[in-house]
């Protein structure tokens, strides 16, 4: 099966997976990049969730993803590294592919090198 981010400009990023959930854990990276939680400084993963979208876009049903993060090194217009930042996108999915009520994904994180 297959889901779509849905891009404000160009065409929708594909999403393939067993479920929806399994899609967005097996193109995890992917959908972070295409939502600037990779960007230059980089953010450390607080939180991932994923629960059904408020309405439709384009007449679709959509689920909403949510990443919160926070910055891995100093700030430069800040100085702080306290500055959560939340990071939303919406993925197409029928009502009935989308978990009840709220998923959250488990944050793993790399182990430290020895």
């Amino acid at each position: 099966m297959s889901w779509s981010l849905v891009r404000p400009h160009g065409a929708d990023m594909n999403l393939p997976g067993a479920s929806l959930v399994d899609a967005v854990e097996r193109n995890f990276d992917a959908i972070a990049r295409e939502l600037g939680v990779y960007q230059r400084g980089g953010y450390k993963l607080m939180s991932a969730t994923l629960e059904k979208g408020d309405g439709t876009l384009g007449f679709k049903p959509y689920a909403q993803l949510t990443i919160e993060a926070m910055p891995s090194q100093e700030l430069p217009l800040t100085g702080t590294t306290d500055v959560k930042r939340t990071f939303t996108g919406n993925i197409y999915a029928k009502p009935e592919e989308i978990p009840d009520g709220v998923h959250h994904f488990e944050i793993r994180t790399a182990p430290s090198p020895a």
